[in-house]
């Protein structure tokens, strides 16, 4: 039996995934950057895995229709592994993911 849902893009690595394997960020009116689990308005869906943020850090700003400020991109890489685990997620790619093999640039 296949397993279904919805199904959303990596911004990171633009494969095609089931929401459930993603991670939903979006872009607070106060220009903060968070996961969330749910929420209605702008959000971009990101790989789990430290490469998958890294290349969808270029596209923020386009993906979120918003100015994306450096400091609001490096507090959501700073605290990527611990929003994860609040959310009972782990920081590594889908084994299917072409970024899975990629060495992060945490923090660059």
């Amino acid at each position: 039996m296949a397993v279904t849902g919805p199904v959303r893009t990596c911004v990171g690595c633009r494969t095609a995934r089931l929401a459930s394997v993603l991670v939903r960020v979006v872009r607070r009116a106060d220009g903060s950057l968070a996961v969330v689990t749910s929420s209605a308005g702008r959000g971009v869906w990101v790989g789990p895995g430290p490469a998958c943020l890294d290349a969808a850090s270029a596209q923020l700003r386009r993906a979120l229709r918003a100015e994306v400020t450096p400091e609001a991109r490096g507090a959501l890489v700073a605290t990527w592994d611990q929003q994860l685990a609040a959310r009972g997620r782990v920081a590594e790619p889908p084994p299917d993911c072409p970024r899975s093999g990629e060495v992060a640039r945490r923090g660059k």
